[in-house]
């Protein structure tokens, strides 16, 4: 199998279990304040991630799209699919964090 096709079988299984890839990402940058996307979308606009990366595990504080405010209490190290608006430099003690777009 190529490698164009081993990317189209993946990138449709992908889609077939509602989980579309990461196209890009953005360092989430906490070193003197709060983080937020700046990735502009065509047309205008902020990007919201799809995913948030952590590299070192730890609680992470979070406005989330729909507008909540939220810790998650020791988010391991991976991938998880969380639509944020913003990460907090107090109450967030992971590190290595990426927005995914």
């Amino acid at each position: 199998m190529t490698a164009e096709a081993s990317e189209t079988v993946e990138t449709t299984e992908s889609r077939r279990r509602g989980v579309l890839a990461a196209q890009s990402a953005e360092d989430c940058d906490l070193s003197t304040t709060d983080a937020t996307p700046t990735v502009t979308a065509v047309g205008g606009g902020v990007l919201v991630p799809r995913a948030l990366y952590v590299g070192v595990a730890g609680d992470v504080k979070v406005d989330m799209a729909g507008g909540q405010t939220v810790t998650f209490k020791a988010l391991a190290q991976g991938i998880h699919p969380l639509a944020v608006t913003k990460v907090y430099k107090i109450g967030t003690a992971a590190t290595d964090l990426k927005f995914l777009y």
